[in-house]
């Protein structure tokens, strides 16, 4: 199912956030996203809650935080490099959490406005 990024949540955000790190991915019991990893082994993946993964992300993004709701909104510049990808523009998007910001724009910039996301994925939150 297409899903516009700046929509993504929960382990359909964590599924199109390992896509845009180039990593290999697939669905397990639960709507648990996994990828494996150099050794061949399969892990449980929640990328956008990662703390040291958010952090280095993060690097390169602009972060205000909007008072009239809450909601964290990050920006990156033209010409920002992001985990070996260079953005073409400016790309801006929000989140209730931080991570959840950061991880919308990443996977904004390296994969477009709708990513393809598992069908099994849409709804499932934690």
């Amino acid at each position: 199912m297409k899903i516009k990024t700046a929509e993504l949540k929960g382990r359909a955000l964590d599924w199109a956030l390992a896509k845009a790190l180039g990593r290999t991915v697939e669905v397990c019991f639960g709507g648990v996203v996994g990828v494996q990893d150099e050794s061949g082994s399969w892990q449980t993946f929640a990328v956008h809650t990662d703390p040291a993964l958010c952090l280095g992300l993060m690097s390169k993004i602009s972060i205000m935080q909007q008072a009239t709701d809450g909601s964290w909104r990050v920006a990156t510049s033209k010409g920002v490099i992001i985990e070996g990808c260079v953005s073409t523009r400016h790309y801006e998007l929000y989140g209730k959490t931080l991570a959840e910001a950061v991880a919308r724009c990443v996977v904004q910039m390296r994969l477009g406005d709708e990513v393809e996301v598992p069908d099994e994925l849409c709804g499932v939150q934690a």
